[in-house]
């Protein structure tokens, strides 16, 4: 299926992103991204038993075709890069590899209506063994996303499915990120693996903190 286009639109060129709190940093930016996003479209999350992913996003599929809907769909799971570190690996010049970017969550983009999403996938979503809950915001009972973290997956993924890896210098005890999803995010990042080139980054999904593990490839400064 087609990706939709990221919605994202930068603020004079610049990241529209405080450190460590992922808040925007004026209502100016806030209206410009909004007004970018189709708001007809919404992202509903479930949360899986481990190693599920797979086998949910097949379920949820095979519901919708079955139901014969006429609505855009699309069951995923973010992704992000990481370093393969082998030998193979380095002389095939193929050292990035793909990993689920959140594990036990599938994601679920739509132009559904919220209360028609819940009413004709609650069934499945509380009778599938390998499902724990849809996501909501506490007991609201709002379970699309809301706006503003749609637009920081957004402002990361660039309508992409996988978040590729960035590549950062140090500067002493700091780091700057000159390329990739993470420029200009540096004060977002809470620790740095240089063996790894993994970078670990706190990102708010329904309220909560979650650990995203991303690849970050730190080369030393000419």
């Amino acid at each position: 299926m087609l990706m939709r286009q990221s919605a994202f639109v930068a603020d004079g060129g610049h990241n529209v992103f405080n450190s460590r709190t992922w808040r925007f940093l004026n209502r100016r930016s806030i209206a410009k991204i909004g007004d970018a996003m189709d708001e007809n479209y919404n992202w509903f999350v479930i949360y899986t038993k481990s190693n599920s992913e797979q086998r949910v996003m097949r379920d949820l599929s095979e519901l919708y075709r079955k139901l014969g809907l006429d609505y855009f769909f699309e069951p995923f799971c973010p992704e992000s890069e990481y370093y393969y570190k082998t030998s193979k690996a380095k002389r095939l010049g193929k050292v990035y590899k793909k990993r689920p970017m959140f594990p036990s969550y599938v994601f679920i983009e739509t132009d559904m209506p919220e209360k028609e999403f819940v009413e004709t996938f609650s069934a499945l979503i509380y009778r599938s063994p390998q499902i724990y809950r849809l996501l909501r915001y506490g007991s609201s009972g709002k379970f699309a996303l809301n706006k503003i973290e749609r637009m920081r997956f957004d402002y990361l993924f660039k309508g992409r499915r996988c978040l590729m890896h960035s590549v950062g210098i140090m500067e002493g005890d700091h780091i700057i990120i000159t390329s990739g999803p993470l420029m200009g995010l540096e004060g977002n990042i809470e620790h740095i693996n240089k063996r790894e080139q993994i970078a670990r980054v706190k990102i708010e999904l329904y309220g909560r903190v979650l650990e995203a593990k991303l690849a970050l490839e730190v080369v030393k400064k000419q």
